[in-house]
């Protein structure tokens, strides 16, 4: 690619890079919980001076990650990229996108992205770019990493973050692997716009294909939407009575979640738990109002 720009949100790092005409840059801020909304707003006004006026190719990592980065901060990023001009963007998986941004000086890579303590995300891919694993998500015991490892036995394979891994989650990758190298994605010119999606930000949502909400919610619910449902997902296929079927389900769990969460809104006084649980139901709605809007502008498409 000539000009562009690939921004992701899916950590606590926020990771950025591109070149714009002579000017090859790489940014990479790691930040404490709570503090990357705060501290956006400056760093997309620092991109915006980069790319303003400039025909551009924008890439944006969907996650799997952070319900607050992944919808706030990409909300903040789009609008951004609306208010100089720019309509269309490519998308990627944050995972396959580390991937593309990484050496591939191994049989195999595992692209991972921390989440909770003891928690993250992975996916495995051969160094010509099949995808061996899907996204997935593992916490202890850990039973898709051991199972992911156990295929690729004997095989030699490094690792790919955005950001910093946490020593114990070194350490969870080491003992399922063995001795790994790792890595952090750089500024790769090798990149094509054919392995990304492309997106109109003016008609269609921004569908954050992998997050939901936390991945420590256990319930009947996905945590994230895998590569198969998303691929169930596409217009092409999708009748218009599956659709209006899908709606009907979604609106009456957005209700009930609205229900549910008003109901505890009105209590004289919130336990740690019950704040805990109001956040909890908050996203689940957020999550659902995503994906009736997802699937009402397929409609439209489909009357049009």
């Amino acid at each position: 690619m000539d000009n562009f720009l690939i921004f992701d949100v899916s950590s606590s790092t926020l990771f950025y890079c591109g070149k714009v005409q002579d000017d090859n840059f790489l940014v990479r801020r790691n930040f404490p919980k709570g503090e990357m909304n705060r501290k956006l707003p400056e760093i997309i006004k620092d991109i915006r001076k980069k790319i303003e006026g400039r025909d551009i190719t924008v890439v944006v990592g969907t996650g799997p990650g952070s319900f607050t980065g992944l919808k706030t901060g990409l909300a903040m990023f789009l609008g951004m990229l609306y208010s100089v001009g720019i309509k269309k963007i490519r998308t990627v998986s944050s995972l396959r996108l580390f991937f593309l941004l990484s050496e591939k000086t191994s049989d195999y890579t595992i692209s991972v992205s921390p989440f909770n303590k003891d928690e993250f995300f992975f996916t495995l891919i051969d160094r010509d770019g099949k995808t061996v694993v899907p996204d997935r998500h593992s916490s202890p015991p850990y039973a898709e990493l051991a199972e992911a490892a156990y295929v690729l036995k004997g095989s030699s394979v490094n690792a790919v973050s955005s950001g910093k891994i946490q020593e114990n989650i070194r350490t969870v990758l080491t003992v399922a692997f063995g001795d790994l190298s790792f890595h952090l994605p750089s500024l790769c010119d090798e990149i094509t716009t054919g392995d990304f999606e492309e997106l109109d930000i003016t008609v269609e949502p921004l569908l954050l294909n992998y997050v939901a909400y936390p991945a420590n919610i256990k319930d009947s619910m996905n945590i994230y939407v895998n590569s198969i449902e998303r691929s169930d997902m596409k217009i092409e296929n999708l009748s218009v009575n599956e659709i209006n079927d899908k709606l009907k389900k979604l609106r009456e769990e957005h209700r009930r979640f609205d229900e549910m969460s008003d109901s505890l809104a009105q209590k004289s006084y919130l336990t740690p738990t019950d704040e805990m649980e109001l956040n909890q139901l908050r996203k689940k709605k957020l999550l659902k109002k995503d994906m009736i809007s997802y699937y009402e502008n397929i409609l439209e498409k489909q009357s049009s």
